[in-house]
């Protein structure tokens, strides 16, 4: 697992949204290009396609259902405010909540759920070797058939102890970030981009210690033009409201 980074079980690297965002999502896509970000609200979309997937287990005990192979297109979308405070104290390691996040890999999807999201991370001169920008969701809401012990079975996320998705880019020169400030990331300025899912039978729940990892390539992170903004302008007022009602 040394792709993925800083691997901790609490704070990983690595959205309830409505019935039609997945479409809004979609069709916001084909009007999306590389551009800087501009406002408080900024809608990330990742893309690219996988480069391997190991099931970490005797063949045939807990595996996908067929629909993720390599070279399988992934989509990422994750909403990020750009004044959100730094929850840690580190000076060269920055940590930020986002708004919300949602994805889709062959026949499965997920979203940020319910709970608090997380998390950006900028991590400047990493040890004096290399900068990182982690962007990813830990145990997301999934959905998705899954073959468990031969039978293509349904598993509610209780059926997990850990998933993730996201992604990780990396700079050998150390010179894609300045700080640890929180910063809409440019494609071009990181040599180094992985994306990474990762799905863990909680063993209690279904008497099966078995994992997945799924590991591709990043291709493109793109921000939406503003008509596309306008298309799913509804899925981030009710946040933004809710944030400017807190600080007045």
């Amino acid at each position: 697992m040394g792709s993925q980074g800083r691997v901790r079980r609490a704070n990983l690297w690595l959205p309830y949204p409505g019935i039609g965002l997945p479409v809004l999502m979609v069709f916001a896509s084909t009007l999306a290009k590389p551009q800087s970000a501009q406002g408080d609200i900024v809608t990330l979309q990742v893309t690219g396609s996988v480069t391997s997937v190991n099931s970490m287990d005797p063949p045939g005990l807990f595996d996908l259902d067929g629909s993720v192979t390599v070279g399988s297109p992934y989509s990422l979308t994750f909403t990020i405010d750009t004044n959100a405070p730094d929850i840690n104290p580190d000076t060269d390691y920055g940590r930020y909540l986002y708004v919300t996040s949602n994805g889709s890999l062959g026949n499965y999807a997920w979203n940020s759920g319910p709970a608090p999201v997380y998390e950006v991370e900028t991590e400047n001169d990493l040890g004096g070797i290399e900068d990182r920008y982690l962007l990813g969701q830990p145990d997301p809401v999934v959905t998705g058939n899954f073959v468990l012990d031969g039978n293509l079975t349904t598993l509610d996320n209780a059926s997990f102890s850990f998933v993730y998705a996201g992604i990780r880019l990396s700079d050998a020169t150390a010179t894609a970030l300045d700080s640890d400030a929180l910063v809409i990331p440019e494609l071009t300025d990181w040599d180094t981009g992985v994306f990474t899912m990762h799905f863990i039978l909680d063993e209690g729940q279904t008497g099966i210690d078995a994992s997945i990892l799924i590991e591709g390539s990043v291709d493109s992170i793109l921000i939406p033009e503003p008509g596309a903004v306008a298309t799913v302008a509804s899925f981030t007022v009710g946040y933004i409201l809710n944030r400017r009602r807190i600080h007045v």
